[in-house]
């Protein structure tokens, strides 16, 4: 790995670097008529491009894809959402409890209301 002014290019980063430069020698070699440079930018895309293909299969079918990170940081997220779920979850919970239990306490005092009134009147409830 090396240490870049972008961040940290690996074996496969310089790989792709190479091969792309490679490719700009084929398109200038061939756009100007020499068939040596396009030949040799082709050449060196066959013999970069291939180590380059390997090396990418070989990073994401052992090492994850070098996403190690990011697969961490999306775990993180999901863990994140559904703790925050859970939360809202709870919260409401506590609202139709206290919503039950207000409406409850206001069925026993119009109850109580009543009964008085009803009282005061003479009657029975």
């Amino acid at each position: 790995m090396m240490k870049t002014p972008f961040g940290t290019l690996t074996f496969t980063g310089i790989l792709a670097l190479m091969t792309l430069g490679c490719v700009g020698i084929a398109v200038v070699g061939a756009s100007s008529g020499s068939t040596e440079a396009a030949g040799f930018g082709i050449t060196g895309i066959f013999l970069l491009g291939i180590p380059l293909g390997i090396a990418l299969w070989v990073k994401s079918r052992f090492g994850g894809g070098g996403y190690g990170r990011s697969n961490d940081l999306r775990d993180a997220k999901i863990r994140e959402r559904r703790a925050l779920h859970a939360a809202e979850q709870d919260a409401q919970q506590m609202v139709n409890d206290a919503v039950a239990q207000a409406q409850v306490t206001a069925q026993r005092a119009v109850a109580e209301a009543h009964q008085r009134v009803a009282s005061e009147q003479g009657k029975w409830v």
